[in-house]
């Protein structure tokens, strides 16, 4: 949540990139609309909303589609290798946001 989010960067954790993997919502059509919507999905909401906010300074959408695990893979790294411009060469400090699921574990 934002709070542990901000308590991060207090504690000097600064991430140079966050990516937020962002799934496709597309619940079955023989069902009445978010019939199939699991229960904690409007609070991940608001709670993702404030920790983007936080992060918004390095935020990066990978909208995830049908789209394969190497093609993720590649469009993050595509991302990554973009230098920011904090000084002289550094490792990148990378955060991964996303809903369960959603192959954070993954591309870590």
């Amino acid at each position: 949540n934002a709070c542990e989010a901000k308590a991060m960067l207090q504690h000097g954790i600064l991430p140079t990139h966050v990516i937020h993997l962002i799934p496709p919502f597309e619940p079955p059509l023989n069902n009445a609309i978010y019939s199939s919507v699991q229960e904690g999905w409007p609070e991940y909401r608001r709670s993702i909303m404030s920790v983007r906010d936080v992060f918004k300074h390095c935020l990066i959408e990978v909208h995830l589609g049908e789209k394969s695990i190497e093609e993720v893979v590649e469009e993050c790294y595509e991302h990554i290798k973009i230098q920011k411009g904090f000084g002289g060469p550094k490792q990148p400090r990378i955060v991964i946001l996303g809903p369960r699921g959603c192959g954070r574990k993954t591309q870590a």
